[in-house]
């Protein structure tokens, strides 16, 4: 009788262990797709095209491979494409910090040439004029 309890047992826990496989897997997958939407809406599609790229071709080997129930496999390609997601939100957000900090000093030194000192005495009247000659 102890036998047989202990081999229940043993195949209750085998099937409790192979159901980890889709969850863990799937748990993976949504991550990555939740960190490549997160990337896209940063820019990353136009500022990040590499790694956006790798990103979403990961993903979706991730998830082929999770259809053919190789959820090991789906799990590494979900790590990687998460890895590249979360990469292609940082490149895409120092782009646009770039950008911004670009635009600032623009708008700064148009500001600042509209208004310094140097463009009023370059437009003095001809009677400042000093006269030159013999």
């Amino acid at each position: 009788m102890h036998t047989h309890v202990s081999l229940i047992c043993l195949l209750i826990g085998a099937g409790f262990i192979g159901a980890c496989g889709p969850v863990v897997s799937s748990v993976h997958i949504r991550d990555a797709s939740n960190a490549l939407n997160a990337a896209e809406k940063a820019g990353a599609k136009k500022d990040a095209t590499y790694e956006y790229t790798m990103a979403l071709q990961y993903l979706e080997k991730a998830r082929e491979e999770a259809g053919y129930s190789d959820f090991v496999s789906s799990r590494q390609f979900a790590d990687q494409a998460l890895k590249f997601a979360i990469d292609a939100k940082k490149q895409a957000q120092q782009v646009s910090n770039q950008v911004t900090v670009d635009t600032n000093k623009v708008t700064t030194d148009t500001t600042e040439s509209a208004t310094s000192p140097s463009n009023a005495s370059n437009t003095s009247n001809a009677s400042d004029a000093k006269p030159t000659g013999p």
